[in-house]
């Protein structure tokens, strides 16, 4: 009987030993890396598993030759689960509210394995636990968002007079050059030749209510409509108020020679997301989109399709702490590293142009979107990346596939994960104007020549 249970608790260590290393091979390769040494994310996506892993292999090896050594790890082991359930519980309380009990169960499982070797060694036994633990918490807290960032711009909000009594027709301005939904927030507009799709109200896609991993939250985390509340028109310009994660303004205005879109978005309280959009533009299917950025002039990037979760890289564009903005190709998918295709410094408002197959024909400009951006490390795309990014693709492999360019102030949608980041109080300013180039290169061609 002695040694059937002897085989049995053997066969269960062989097996927890089994379970962990792979567990720990999976973290390495599925948790965000190239991160710096002094950043916790380095510590608990590599170091903490690199160590299970190694330690798994040495433990199986001498299992039968030197089982204590074995039992060792599993006391290590115990502590992380039980220090990594509690911290959980304690900085995730909405997200993770019982993972204090799957810790405290599995670090009792493993303690019960563990106690023939090591019932009179209570001293060893401590310190192996409280190494554990460190570790365990480390891992955790690692992986709680970073304190909101981002630098609202505090502007007062536009008041808005509405004498509005419920409808909400979609507008249309006298040029036929916008057109907007006043229920979902959203403007079309012709610019050059081009037919563009914004939406450009500060929008939280996957939210965490604890700064934990955003596919952690409880079901109706997500769940915060945008609901109009006032809304007032005239022919030449539209203004709308909504009720959503804080309180949004949407005005647009044609004056017939350009295009203004303005949005404010307040928020009273920090929010934490994975996903969220800035402004997100979507441009109606033509050969050879391309963007150019004012930082770098004179060198439009080809807008390429990119596959998910690997395949055809991704191309994006952020702006670090020195104004610097860098223009970047993923190695698969949208995961690093990142190699660097242009930079320039940033002087003044952000100025993106878009081309096509005949060249310049829109301009838009974003008065405040350098400015309140997070610059701040990101925790799921790392090489060094911020939180901030510019994300441009075209939707299909097809030479006439749509294509959409997304600019966030702070957000994790570059790398792996769900890690993610806030976005602080105050009110959110996104000023946007449109200059069609086209038509303005078609009128100096018409207008006569000044005698030579």
């Amino acid at each position: 009987m002695a040694l059937a249970a002897l085989r049995l608790r053997s066969l269960l260590m062989v097996l927890v030993l089994v379970l962990h290393a792979l567990v720990a091979v999976r973290m390495l390769r599925w948790l965000p890396q190239g991160f710096p040494m002094e950043q916790l994310l380095f510590w608990s996506n590599l170091v903490v598993p690199g160590l299970v892993v190694g330690a798994c292999i040495v433990a199986l090896a001498l299992l039968r030759s030197r089982p204590r050594l074995a039992a060792a790890l599993l006391w290590g082991l115990a502590g992380a689960w039980g220090a990594g359930g509690a911290v959980a519980s304690v900085f995730f309380p909405k997200s993770l509210t019982l993972a204090w009990v799957g810790g405290v169960a599995v670090a009792g499982m493993l303690g019960a394995l563990a106690w023939p070797d090591w019932r009179r060694a209570w001293g060893r036994v401590g310190g192996l636990l409280l190494l554990g633990a460190v570790l365990g918490t480390v891992a955790v807290l690692a992986q709680r968002a970073p304190r909101s960032s981002t630098r609202p711009a505090n502007v007062e909000l536009p008041r808005v007079d509405s004498g509005w009594a419920g409808g909400a027709p979609s507008w249309t301005s006298p040029t036929e050059r916008l057109r907007v939904s006043p229920t979902e927030g959203r403007v079309w507009a012709e610019c050059g030749g081009l037919k563009l799709r914004l939406d450009p109200l500060l929008t939280f896609i996957s939210r965490s209510p604890d700064r934990a991993w955003s596919n952690l939250a409880p079901a109706r985390t997500n769940e915060v409509p945008r609901q109009l509340s006032a809304l007032r028109w005239t022919s030449q310009n539209v203004e709308m108020v909504y009720r959503d994660d804080g309180t949004s303004v949407l005005q647009v205005v044609d004056t017939g020679e350009v295009l203004h879109i303005d949005a404010f978005t307040l928020l009273r309280q920090s929010v934490f997301s994975h996903l969220n959009t800035y402004l997100a533009l979507e441009i109606e299917g033509q050969p050879q989109l391309a963007v150019e950025f004012s930082a770098v002039p004179g060198k439009p990037v080809e807008l390429r399709p990119a596959e998910y979760p690997t395949g055809l890289p991704a191309r994006a564009a952020y702006l670090t702490a020195e104004n610097m903005l860098r223009v970047v190709e993923a190695s698969s998918g949208e995961k690093g590293p990142f190699q660097l295709l242009m930079e320039g410094k940033l002087e003044g408002p952000l100025t993106v142009t878009l081309h096509d197959a005949k060249g310049p024909a829109c301009q838009i400009e974003l008065a405040d979107w350098a400015a309140q951006v997070s610059t701040a490390p990101s925790p799921t795309a790392g090489w060094g990346l911020p939180q901030n990014a510019i994300e441009f693709q075209r939707m299909g492999k097809d030479a006439t596939s749509p294509g959409r360019i997304s600019f966030t102030l702070a957000g994790t949608s570059l790398g792996r994960g769900w890690n993610t980041v806030g976005h602080g109080p105050g009110a959110y300013a996104n000023k946007v104007v449109l200059r069609p180039l086209r038509e303005e290169e078609e009128k100096a061609e018409e207008a006569p020549h000044p005698p030579h």
